[in-house]
């Protein structure tokens, strides 16, 4: 079994300010999904080692290198985008699309 995971853009309209201002309506905001996930798995804060680095640069790559709105993962590669949103702290309400797509991305036969 394979993973599709949605690569599409999608937009975001949360207020992440936590003092609601009178009249003030968040801007909405593009998500590029693709940079998105490399700045995840790629920050520092992972604390990768130099192979796990250069094995997790090759999932980016991938990821970046697809010109549809899906990319089919191996089950080993969506295992290191889990594990790596899994570690990384700090995530907020502009984050939840992109996290459901992490978590639960659609299973395919190929």
């Amino acid at each position: 079994m394979k993973y599709r995971l949605n690569i599409k853009p999608y937009v975001t309209q949360s207020d992440t300010s936590l003092v609601q201002t009178p009249g003030h309506s968040p801007k909405p905001r593009e998500v590029n999904v693709k940079q998105a996930i490399a700045n995840v798995i790629m920050s520092p804060d992972q604390r990768h080692n130099g192979f796990r680095l250069v094995t997790v640069a090759k999932v980016v790559s991938k990821i970046k290198a697809c010109q549809e709105d899906y990319v089919i993962l191996e089950p080993q590669e969506m295992a290191i985008l889990k594990e790596s949103f899994d570690k990384l702290q700090g995530f907020g309400l502009d984050d939840v699309e992109l996290c459901q797509r992490i978590y639960e991305p659609e299973k395919v036969e190929e």
